[in-house]
């Protein structure tokens, strides 16, 4: 729950940079996560990294992936 996450530490809920880059080291071409509480993209060269932000009760956002290219989307209910 969101409760028991805000007693936490928050770095442990932290993607960083320096992981996603030893990834991409590694031969990845995406790093994806979700869901965070702390949604990110950032890309290096041709490599990209998403944290997905959190999805609620009525909406929430994925990845699509078409033609080599992905794309944050938002999805809503109705």
């Amino acid at each position: 729950s969101k409760k028991v996450i805000q007693a936490q530490d928050p770095a442990r809920f932290c993607f960083t940079r320096s992981a996603s880059e030893k990834k991409f080291r590694d031969g990845a071409h995406y790093v994806i996560c979700g869901h965070t509480h702390q949604p990110e993209t950032f890309q290096s060269g041709d490599h990209i990294f998403h944290a997905l932000p959190p999805w609620d009760v009525n909406s929430g956002y994925y990845l699509h992936y078409e033609h080599d290219v992905l794309t944050l989307k938002h999805h809503a209910t109705k």
